[in-house]
């Protein structure tokens, strides 16, 4: 398995709504009223595999590498203005908009083995508070910290960094629902709301076309705004969406779902493994395409939760429940 098949950063609200007919929405449309964001390091780890960590002109499977590992540690200036350069953005000034591409966790938090770094963005280098309702902050394994990770926007030497403080969150038995992190540097104070959800547990698929055709030159997912009419449109490929769920019946960000069919000559699908995101209005899923490859007949789809262990040799989401659902699709040869 390839890390940069893991890395679907085309798949941003924009594409997600056209899929059922809504109205087309940009990430930048929905922009928070404050300078918080959150980040899911799975998330952040799998989107930003498709960039050029290493910035040698390829994408390869080494990047897959370099993100994981950057995500897991955004505390302190090097990583997050890091990230925000390999993202495209500027380093020496990080915006909230730079981190556009990974930011769809949807301030979602798993109970049990969650994490979610929460990202201010602050004008001074006085000492920089972090306040949670619920969870603990990993650096102080308390819900406060101040000035985490030795960070140069905080540590009041007069010098100042990037404008960006990170601090990363944990669940720690914290109840689910919706809560508040508050964060505070001298007189400015800025607020933002996540959620603690529960873990992955079921799973349900969307299909837009139960019949395909035979026949697909390609299968890949669609690469842009521009390129999804064409794969929607396409009779040998239709557009699906895995939803995952807790116990509660919450769709849920974060969650691993591997795509198979039973035949590969009758049908494969553009991405094998996909995170779930927020899709704005559609809620949360994992969006996919399925394609008509060469026979035609009945073929079955299987979307499957996963921790990631066997696929990728890493447990990202270790505990998930590992369901699985199967839909059916028509495969109709081509007319002669």
């Amino acid at each position: 398995m390839k890390w940069t098949r893991l890395a679907i950063t085309i798949l941003i609200p924009m594409l997600a709504l056209p899929l059922l007919g809504q109205a087309i929405q940009s990430k930048q449309a929905q922009a928070r009223p404050t300078s918080i964001i959150t980040i899911n390091p799975v998330l952040c780890g799998t989107l930003s595999a498709s960039y050029d960590w290493d910035e040698d002109g390829d994408v390869d499977d080494l990047e897959g590498t370099a993100a994981m590992g950057a995500c897991g540690v955004l505390g302190g200036t090097i990583n997050v203005s890091g990230l925000a350069h390999i993202l495209g953005g500027d380093a020496a000034n990080p915006e909230p908009d730079d981190f556009a591409a990974i930011d769809m966790d949807g301030g979602q938090i798993h109970e049990t083995d969650g994490e979610l770094w929460i990202i201010a963005f602050v004008n001074d280098d006085d000492p920089v508070r972090f306040e949670a309702e619920e969870g603990l902050f990993q650096s102080s394994g308390d819900t406060t910290v101040v000035c985490p990770g030795f960070d140069e926007d905080c540590d009041g030497d007069g010098i100042r960094g990037d404008g960006a403080v990170a601090a990363k969150l944990l669940p720690a038995g914290a109840e689910r629902g919706e809560a508040t992190v508050r964060v505070q540097q001298g007189l400015d104070e800025m607020e933002e709301t996540y959620t603690i959800v529960g873990e992955p547990h079921d799973i349900e698929i969307t299909q837009l076309e139960s019949a395909i055709q035979n026949g697909a030159p390609d299968c890949n997912m669609f690469a842009g705004a521009a390129e999804f009419p064409i794969v929607n449109n396409a009779a040998e490929k239709s557009v699906l969406l895995a939803k995952v769920l807790d116990d509660d019946g919450t769709g849920l960000t974060g969650a691993l779902v591997v795509f198979e069919t039973d035949d590969d000559e009758m049908a494969v699908t553009a991405l094998p493994l996909a995170p779930t995101l927020d899709l704005g209005a559609l809620g949360s899923g994992a969006p996919n395409v399925i394609c008509g490859t060469d026979n035609p007949g009945a073929v079955t789809l299987t979307a499957r939760i996963t921790t990631g262990a066997d696929e990728i040799g890493l447990s990202l989401d270790r505990a998930a429940r590992q369901r699985d659902v199967e839909v059916e699709y028509t495969v109709q040869g081509l007319a002669t």
